[in-house]
């Protein structure tokens, strides 16, 4: 979760084109995404609801008010895809449009073009193109900027045998020119689909700091609750924002292993010789079971390195690591659960760290989540976060029309005019919205022949929704208040 959340803020909250922000660091995503994505709902129980239509962004410093630091406004067709996004920053200085395209019915996008709205023109800064497999998963992922320069890239090479089980795993990414190999698993044997034996190339870093790719085999493997997933991870993109994002992010069914479990708890390390047979036996592991499972890891010659203690509930959920070296105090990871099934508190205490999370869901009525609140600290910082979610509720959910509903001036600052569309009755009603969907009170009148002016002078500076209807139909448009 905690990769996750910082991803997703990274990219909303501050405000950076997906041109700048992958040039910085986004080729490590993909090695760093947990695969709980994939736990969409896996244990019955409650769930949210989460078509939302706009998420806000909170940072809130050591006693002090909310900071709005931006706002994201999404629209979806007809089959309730995501079909536009639209990022506005806080100040108005800025705006970032992101407009999904689908092949034919598939819930996924193809491609995503981003613009920047620059004196209400749209510059066009790139484009992400997407491929899935067979089974819809997401195996390449490509972003070009205006000029079809390959920004950033993550691809999978996914094999299978005739009984549909992974026999070759490669992660691929772009970086500085070139893809580079970030995981391989293959010559891969199972045993009750479960693999017991496999090789796997790592890159480790050397003492110069550079990465290097290292192939080991791994024999005689356990994992805890036979979970192996994070050999084949996915790199699923926050730019899918319901398809694959927010939504499965947000909803119940979650265990902490799928976040922290990450090697075996029981296998035979041997570095791989240059023929690709097992050579000199680095490293092993055992496990023994009790109050807890503990997986004891040795080097080639039996002496221990460390030990990981893994206590899980009664609903087979992990709620405590407990990771020891020799002579020192063991570093204590614990998790504590909601009754939405999802993570509530995260805290790790060790000789060199105290860091703590605690994570609020506030869900209204019709089980919508509300507000997701997100307090990090330790010894020195606290930061906290919210994401507010907006929903179109009070406005009604039908399909509204927005190519025939005509606002300016926009952005406005005291009186904005809307002319009625053709074939709508002159005694339309006009109400006004603000980007959380609550109704504004304002006073309209009608102006020349088929025009509607708002005054708008009162309201706060932000995004706001028209919407003109009589008993026939209903349009709405969006406007910038300043």
């Amino acid at each position: 979760m905690r990769n996750l959340i910082l991803l997703f803020l990274s990219i909303f909250i501050s405000g950076i084109c997906p041109a700048q922000l992958h040039t910085l660091n986004f080729h490590r995503i993909g090695k760093k995404l947990p695969s709980f994505i994939q736990e969409h709902e896996k244990r019955s129980g409650e769930s949210f609801t989460m078509k939302f239509d706009t998420l806000s962004f909170f940072l809130v410093e050591e006693q002090s008010s909310e900071n709005l630091i931006n706002r994201i406004v999404v629209d979806y067709d007809s089959e309730g895809r995501v079909s536009e996004a639209n990022l506005f920053l806080s100040g108005g200085t800025d705006t970032f449009k992101y407009v999904y395209h689908y092949q034919g019915s598939f819930a996924r996008f193809s491609t995503m073009d981003y613009f920047q709205l620059v004196n209400s023109q749209a510059k066009f800064l790139g484009i992400q193109r997407h491929l899935y497999d067979a089974g819809g998963r997401l195996i390449s992922s490509i972003e070009y900027d205006d000029q079809n320069n390959i920004i950033y890239g993550d691809s999978l090479s996914i094999s299978y045998d005739d009984q549909s089980r992974i026999n070759y795993y490669e992660y691929l990414y772009f970086e500085l020119g070139r893809w580079k190999t970030g995981k391989k698993t293959d010559s891969i044997v199972y045993r009750e689909d479960i693999p017991v034996s496999y090789n796997l190339t790592e890159v480790e870093t050397g003492k110069s700091g550079k990465d290097t790719l290292v192939a080991y085999r791994y024999e005689d493997v356990a994992f805890l609750k036979d979970d192996f997933s994070f050999l084949f991870p996915d790199f699923d993109e926050w730019f899918e924002m319901d398809s694959l994002g927010v939504d499965r992010f947000f909803l119940s069914g979650e265990d902490a292993s799928k976040d922290y479990v990450k090697s075996p708890i029981q296998f035979n390390k041997f570095k791989l010789n240059t023929s690709g047979t097992p050579g000199q036996l680095v490293m092993s592991a055992d496990y023994i079971t009790g109050d807890q499972i503990l997986s004891q890891v040795s080097d080639s010659t039996g002496q221990e390195l460390y030990s990981i203690g893994y206590r899980q509930d009664e609903e087979g959920r992990l709620t405590e690591m407990l990771t020891t070296y020799p002579a020192t105090s063991p570093r204590v990871a614990s998790f504590e659960y909601n009754k939405f099934g999802r993570i509530s508190e995260y805290r790790v205490v060790s000789d060199l760290e105290d860091l703590q999370e605690i994570l609020n869901y506030s869900v209204d009525a019709q089980g919508q989540l509300r507000v997701f609140d997100q307090k990090i600290r330790n010894e020195s910082l606290e930061i906290r976060n919210l994401l507010k979610f907006g929903y179109r509720t009070t406005i009604d959910k039908k399909k509204l029309s927005e190519s025939h509903l005509s606002a300016f001036p926009n952005p406005a600052t005291a009186e904005i005019t809307v002319r009625i569309p053709a074939g709508m009755s002159q005694e339309a009603s006009a109400s006004v919205f603000n980007a959380l969907g609550e109704k504004q009170a304002v006073r309209y009148k009608a102006g020349g022949v088929g025009e509607v002016r708002i005054k708008v002078g009162h309201l706060p500076s932000g995004i706001y929704v028209i919407i003109l209807e009589d008993r026939q139909q209903r349009v709405f448009s969006r406007f910038q208040k300043i």
